[in-house]
């Protein structure tokens, strides 16, 4: 009997240290590598209208965003950044480097809401012309 409830107490610990591992809102449990790890490699946002658009996330802290128009009209273009992880990895944070519709030194701050081996889900607060601000939310899978 001793063992029973010794052996259920131990797996009810391991069931409660898996969900309390979950690292983003949207994380399903623990993960073997890193995030910063994770994140490299090549991301492409789906259910998203318009231009379509992947990221580049590399070893050395570099990306490469590239929007590709569906528009004959409208230029395709890439824009050069430095990556990190801020605020406890719950942030990606993108600088600027050079880009065709940014501004080099420009910042921007990604909230991560999952990382994982195939998905990666992000939400970046953004301002309206009218001054109020609203979250965008993108979805990515890795290619």
């Amino acid at each position: 009997m001793k063992k029973n409830v010794t052996a259920l107490l131990l797996l009810l610990g391991m069931v409660l240290t898996i969900f309390a591992c979950k690292k983003y809102e949207d994380d399903i449990g623990i993960f073997l590598r890193p995030p910063e790890k994770r994140l490299e490699g090549t991301w492409v946002e789906v259910n998203h209208e318009g231009p379509s658009r992947e990221f580049e996330f590399k070893d050395d802290n570099t990306a490469i965003e590239t929007v590709t128009s569906t528009d004959p009209a409208t230029n395709s273009y890439q824009n050069f950044y430095s990556w990190e992880l801020v605020d406890k990895k719950e942030t990606l944070q993108l600088l600027v480097q050079t880009g065709s519709l940014k501004f080099p030194g420009a910042m921007e701050d990604y909230k991560l809401l999952r990382l994982g081996k195939k998905n990666l889900d992000w939400s970046i607060e953004l301002t309206n012309p009218q001054g109020g601000t609203f979250n965008s939310f993108h979805e990515f899978k890795k290619e």
